[in-house]
């Protein structure tokens, strides 16, 4: 191999320096890249740290919650019977409080584990004070009756409202098929 003349030696300095550049440059790039995503993931563990100790400063709530639950069963599914029971039982209450009833719906009952949930969609017509009086009167507890939905409108005049909701009732499961 023969000697290199100055040009060429410098030339190769200046190569070889230009290839540690680049190096250089990926690997900072690549640890710039590996540090946020590590930094993004100890946020994400700090949050879920703050959440995990919110829920175990939450357990003797949750257990007192579940020994309520235990205590006070929801009412046992009988198929269609406890679905056609249930909207009986919303449209006498709104009776009762003067609701008018523009449209109900008896949706298909959904099965989660051994619990129930039996929805009606309704569309009623009535002032403010009643509509809230029926809401406090069927989301007592031990009724195991949900508002999941809820669209409230006012008429031009007055203090009339219209209300589209969608009221659910839980039951639990025993001795009928589920069906999916």
């Amino acid at each position: 191999m023969r000697k290199l003349n100055p040009s060429e030696t410098r030339l190769l300095v200046i190569f070889g320096c230009v290839i540690a550049l680049i190096a250089n440059l990926f690997a900072i790039r690549w640890y710039v890249g590996a540090r946020r995503a590590a930094l993004d993931r100890l946020s994400d563990l700090r949050t879920m740290g703050a959440e995990y100790r919110s829920i175990v400063a939450e357990r003797p709530v949750w257990e007192a919650r579940q020994r309520w639950m235990e205590a006070h069963p929801p009412m046992a599914y009988a198929g269609w019977q406890t679905e056609s029971s249930f909207a009986e039982d919303i449209q006498k209450s709104l009776q009762k409080e003067g609701i008018t009833i523009d449209s109900q719906s008896l949706r298909e009952s959904r099965h989660e584990g051994d619990l129930v949930r039996m929805e009606l969609e309704l569309s009623l017509k009535a002032d403010l004070e009643h509509i809230v009086r029926w809401l406090h009167a069927i989301q007592q507890p031990g009724s195991y009756v949900v508002i999941e939905e809820m669209n409230l409108k006012c008429l031009d005049k007055g203090d009339t409202m219209i209300v589209r909701l969608r009221v659910t009732k839980i039951g639990k499961m025993e001795g009928v098929a589920k069906s999916s």
